[in-house]
């Protein structure tokens, strides 16, 4: 056995913290300590309710976490009916008179010389920043000229300057773009969540000495939960088709979302009648509202936000999960797939081609369509078909290999690869 690796990740969204950004390492962190490596987390001290429950996959006391003080937060915990208005004002300042990348710029400046500290004083080797915020990402690679014998690893979950919603308010654009290459170049390996934005990095670098790899978000064996309840306010019928889709739909989703309800609203009424969409989450630009004006709205159910355990229950209960990239997103691999895969569940894509679509579509793990109408209408009649000639809701049986998405078995990718840097 190989002697463990002294790590230390700079993970800026971590539990606490209550947003999706938080799991990839929650997770990661989890496995890491089951697999006796020596593991550091620097985070800040986010005042959050932990509502997602990523709290329990870091309880090992193996992972050690330094949590270092952000101000905007402490002030937003201390008056949180004032922060509103100050971070209206705090904002416009940041990006266009401080010009600040994003939301960690600051706690990196602040956080740099203790994060240094924290390496030196525990003998780390490999030091990881996930990003965004790429500031966190910025500021490590700067560190590799102070500490030279320590590898370091960017864990880039989502693109930076190529980003459209972040580029339309991003201050210093040409800055960013070269601070990006600057980076890239200045570390020894860059890690991505998925094939095509590995591929966007890769494209982009042009130190030959860095290593790239390629490691999913995947899906933790441990959330399967057979003994989940229903909530007493939904009830899944038998004799419906029940699609679902889990979590926020936003950032250019929504418009796909929109699109396959009008697609359905084609459809003769003894089509449509057969489904149930069901959406558990927040959906942005009200287009809920839009939706239940349409005479399809019967068969659509917008659920709150529910607990965990009882959505385990719904990801189980329906028979395909719905997936949904926006138009400038095709790299995407939502995070809520990996829930379809841990389910053995057919998902159903809407999105441009690209690499989920091909590994959907070529796997045959469901349904994927453009968002086109006529693409939409012969996936309907496929699922209505495939659902006439089995049990609606049996799980995928082909030989494709879902535990290669296991985080459990990502994390022995990544150990492996750690070694090789």
């Amino acid at each position: 056995m190989n002697k463990p690796i002294k790590i230390l990740v700079i993970a800026f969204k971590f539990p606490p913290y209550d947003g999706i950004g938080a799991r990839r390492w929650a997770k990661f962190a989890k496995y890491f300590a089951q697999s006796n490596q020596e593991l550091h987390v620097v985070t800040t001290n986010w005042y959050s309710t932990g509502r997602l429950g990523w709290e329990k996959d870091i309880q090992d006391q193996k992972i050690k976490i330094h949590q270092l003080a952000n101000p905007v937060y402490w002030l937003q915990n201390k008056l949180p009916s004032l922060f509103g208005l100050i971070e209206k004002i705090t904002l416009s300042i940041r990006f266009k008179v401080l010009k600040q990348y994003d939301e960690a710029h600051f706690w990196t400046a602040i956080s740099k010389s203790k994060i240094k500290k924290i390496i030196v004083e525990n003998n780390i080797t490999h030091a990881i920043a996930t990003g965004p915020p790429f500031s966190v990402n910025m500021m490590l690679a700067k560190l590799k000229s102070e500490l030279p014998n320590v590898k370091i690893i960017q864990d880039l979950r989502d693109p930076w300057i190529d980003d459209p919603y972040y580029l339309q308010r991003a201050p210093k654009a040409e800055t960013q773009k070269q601070d990006e290459i600057n980076m890239l170049n200045g570390s020894d390996a860059i890690v991505s969540a998925t094939g095509s934005l590995l591929d966007l990095y890769k494209n982009k670098c042009t130190n030959g000495k860095v290593k790239f790899e390629l490691i999913f978000n995947g899906f933790d064996a441990a959330d399967a939960n057979k003994n989940a309840k229903p909530s007493d306010k939904i009830k899944f019928e038998k004799e419906y088709i029940n699609i679902s889709y889990f979590g926020t739909i936003g950032a250019g989703r929504e418009h796909q979302l929109m699109k396959f309800a009008i697609a359905l609203n084609k459809q003769p009424m003894e089509v449509y009648e057969k489904f149930r969409i069901n959406i558990f989450g927040a959906i942005e630009n009200e287009v809920d509202e839009k939706i239940k004006k349409l005479p399809i709205v019967s068969i659509f159910n917008f659920n709150p936000f529910m607990s965990i355990n009882e959505v385990q229950y719904y990801m189980q209960a329906s028979q395909i999960h719905l997936s949904i990239n926006s138009e400038i997103y095709p790299y995407a691999f939502g995070t809520k797939l990996y829930d379809a895969f841990l389910y053995r569940k057919k998902v159903m894509l809407i999105s441009p081609e690209g690499e989920l679509y091909s590994l959907l579509k070529e796997n045959n793990l469901g349904y994927v369509t453009d968002g086109s109408s006529e693409k939409t209408s012969e996936i309907i009649q496929q699922i209505i078909l495939d659902s006439e000639r089995q049990k609606s809701n049996e799980e995928i049986t082909n030989e494709f290999n879902f535990d290669k998405f296991s985080i459990q078995n990502l994390t022995q990718e990544y150990i492996q690869f750690l070694e090789q840097v």
